[in-house]
Order: structure tokens, then sequence, then C-alpha cells
């Protein structure tokens, strides 16, 4: 093997073809721009020594005989279930395949809430996912099987939960954005962020879910003045200590 420097400075987008036979690197102020083809496959199973599912399953918590293995093998039948009648006696007959709908319900089952633009990298995933030796099927462009649930969960679930020191950055950019003068932003404008910018949730989306989060759905009942380690840790329930300790100066 060997190494090559594409972009000697940050990789400023990643695309692929529509056929993902090739990825596109662009590399901004160095004005580089390459063409890659690929074949993951070799890799894979040089370092795996294993095909399909197998190397993707040592990345769960457990693995195939663990408990979180168990939950998606669970999830993934109900939403088989789902996709025929639910309410009924009769013999079902259950395919391989789950419509592409069932991809957020599947992810939030498993604890990970994917954004708008998580969900269209996913859906993409979906539309050109074959094979190497398959060719495209466009009758099942919309459908995805249990084999495809693993590869989405693993490839696009964050790792850990936001950093606190993260989240505040972000917050302060928030607070910037309103010319807020002190270490809180008012509630009412920020119930209006989340309404009209980024993914955009209606009031009734974000009142279900405070009422996942806290217990209590009513808007009106979070603190007028919201601040980053309140959000942080009562509303979206991270448990990342926050360091506020202060560096002790000793005079010489």
């Amino acid at each position: 093997m060997m190494g090559v420097i594409g972009h000697p400075r940050q990789i400023k987008e990643i695309r692929t073809s529509k056929n993902l036979d090739y990825i596109f690197t662009t590399g901004g102020t160095d004005y580089v721009i390459n063409v890659w083809k690929h074949n993951i496959h070799p890799l894979i199973e040089s370092v795996s020594g294993k095909e399909g599912i197998e190397p993707h399953l040592t990345l769960l918590e457990g693995g195939r005989d663990g408990l979180m293995y168990q939950e998606m093998v669970d999830f993934f039948y109900y939403a088989q279930i789902r996709s025929k009648v639910e309410d009924t006696t009769k013999p079902r007959t259950l395919g391989e395949y789950v419509d592409k709908m069932y991809v957020h319900p599947l992810m939030a089952a498993m604890g990970y809430y994917p954004s708008s633009l998580d969900l269209q990298y996913m859906m993409n995933e979906i539309k050109y996912n074959r094979n190497e030796n398959e060719k495209y099927d466009k009758s099942m462009e919309n459908q995805f099987n249990f084999e495809m649930f693993v590869k989405l969960y693993i490839n696009h679930r964050p790792y850990k939960d936001i950093e606190y020191e993260k989240f505040q950055k972000a917050f302060e950019k928030i607070r910037n954005y309103l010319d807020s003068t002190n270490d809180s932003v008012n509630r009412d404008k920020l119930i209006d962020l989340l309404k009209e910018h980024g993914d955009k949730m209606e009031e009734k989306t974000i009142s279900e879910c405070l009422n996942v989060l806290t217990g209590d759905g009513n808007i009106k009942n979070l603190k007028e003045n919201i601040t980053s380690e309140y959000f942080y840790h009562d509303v979206l329930k991270f448990e990342e200590e926050v360091n506020n300790v202060e560096e002790e100066t000793t005079d010489a």
C-alpha cells in the first residue's frame, strides 16, 4: 500500500457520483479538485476477513450476541409488521425490505435523532445501494433491508454525546445572533429560531420533544431566560460535567 496527499490543505467538500463509483473532493483555497475511483471491498475483507454485515457488527456494543443487535432485530421486525396491516389475525407474509419512511423511526428507536440533512444522506445511500456486481434497480431505490439498517446506524450515529464546550460555542453564536447582552437567551426568541431556521420545527413538534425530554410539553414552563448550561443539562439531558473551576494563581 502507499499514501497519497490529495489536498495540501483542508478538504472543503466531498461528493459522490450518481453511480457511487467516483468520489469528488475540492480543497477550496488550494484550488485543487480531485476525482477518485474507489473500491473499498478488498479493504473491508483484508481488515475483517469477513463479508456482508459482519464487519459492521464488530462496531456494535456486544456484537451479534449483544443487546443492541437484538434490539435492532426487534425494531426492524416491528417495522416490517407496521408496513403491513397490524390489527389482523390473518397470517402475515413479511418481505426482506421496508420502505425508507421507516428510517427515521428506526434511528430514533435506537436513540439517534438525525437531522433533515442526515436523513437526506441516508436516503441517497438507500437509493443507490447495491452490491459491487449488481446493476442499479430503480424499483428498489425506496426500500432497504436489515443489513442496510445496521450500516446506516453504524455510519451515521454520533460516537458520543455533544461535548459541553462545543455546545457552549454554538449557544454563543445564538446569543450573538440575538444580540443578547448577558449569558442567556430569551425563551420565546429561542423558540422562534427553532421554528424559522435550520431543521425547522413546528411548535407542536417542539412541545412533543420537550415532553419526551423533560416530561412537560408546555413551552411556557421553560425558564424565561435560558443559559447554555440549563439547556444542555435540564432540557437536552446531557450528562457531561461542566468545568467551572478557575485556575488558581499564586503570587511569587
